[in-house]
């Protein structure tokens, strides 16, 4: 089955979310620790002037708004790096084929890539589009440019190929 590969952004969300696991949200944690400690001491000024039954709440109201911007602003900049990842390895790809051997791809230029089923170690399956691999590496397989029918025939392909 041959089709058009290009990503939507929200195709790309999607795929990058499919394969962030519980795992990944650890990590993430892990990554903001700064974000979370500035959190928790928000949370503790907070608390703090409720016991002391603060008049003021201006500058409570200042702290929260700050942790929320930070915050805000740092998971904005982690979406775009995810999303250029996911563009950078998906966003060559112009046409795609999905059979029973693997799935080859193409670019812009006529060059193309051949990845075998027994490369995959998993496969999941969103609205709107499949994935195969693992976290740290996956194609993705958009189901736009297919009918409910190649949609089917795509899933079975996976159960049929990848254990």
């Amino acid at each position: 089955m041959d089709f058009e590969c290009k990503l939507s952004n929200a195709e790309m969300r999607e795929a990058v979310s499919l394969n962030r696991g519980a795992s990944g949200q650890v990590w993430w944690v892990l990554r903001n620790l700064r974000i979370v400690l500035i959190l928790v001491v928000l949370l503790a000024v907070i608390a703090a002037n409720l016991k002391g039954g603060a008049r003021d709440w201006s500058a409570v109201a200042g702290l929260v708004a700050a942790g929320a911007f930070l915050i805000a602003i740092r998971l904005w900049t982690s979406g775009l790096r995810t999303r250029r990842m996911a563009k950078r390895i998906n966003g060559a790809c112009e046409r795609m084929t999905v059979d029973l051997n693997g799935i080859s791809t193409a670019n812009a230029l006529g060059m193309t890539t051949f990845a075998p089923w027994s490369q995959f170690r998993g496969w999941r399956e969103g609205k709107l589009v499949f994935t195969v691999g693992d976290a740290k590496a996956f194609r993705t397989i958009p189901k736009s440019p297919m009918t409910e029918m190649q949609v089917g025939q795509v899933r079975g392909i996976l159960q049929t190929q990848i254990r």
